[in-house]
């Protein structure tokens, strides 16, 4: 079958311009996080689960991943928590102060439903539109933050985050 149709990238490759349009990933990383409750059951309003690198990160959704320890006898998460997984507030490198989103990638999940306990992010109506890749410029560095509402992560239980960027 004939192509019919080309791609403004296809058009700049044969006028001459070989260079190709996208994103250089000869240099992505994995941040990964990990908390475990040691205290009460409890809402945790707000877990900071780590901070990427200050400057300028792109963040790859898709290359990141949730996971949350087995529902199994010891009922690690009661029936009716939620997880929100965003970010906290930080500063642009210009003094702008950028609020919190704190469900700006999961939002409102229930533990109990994900698959295998791992999925790839954006879920549970987080930032679904926000694009393959979303890129913050931070002065001090990105806090990476994780949320379990309505007093239900028992002692012992585990959130894993697996975040995919590179240094834009």
């Amino acid at each position: 079958m004939a192509a019919t149709g080309t791609s403004l990238s296809y058009d700049k490759q044969v006028a001459g311009n070989s260079k190709l349009d996208g994103i250089n990933l000869a240099k992505l990383h994995m941040a990964v996080f990990e908390y475990v409750n040691s205290g009460t059951a409890a809402t945790i309003a707000e877990i900071l689960m780590g901070l990427l690198p200050a400057g300028k990160v792109r963040v790859f959704p898709q290359l990141c991943r949730l996971e949350v320890s087995e529902n199994g006898a010891d009922e690690s998460f009661v029936d009716g928590a939620v997880i929100d997984v965003g970010f906290g507030a930080y500063t642009e490198p210009d003094g702008d102060a950028i609020t919190a989103d704190p469900n700006y990638w999961v939002a409102a999940l229930n533990p109990a439903s994900v698959h295998e306990k791992r999925f790839a992010l954006p879920a549970g109506g987080g930032a679904s539109d926000a694009g393959m890749s979303q890129v913050f410029e931070s002065k001090n560095g990105l806090p990476i933050t994780a949320a379990v509402s309505t007093q239900n992560m028992k002692v012992g239980a585990k959130i894993r985050l697996e975040i995919g960027y590179s240094r834009s």
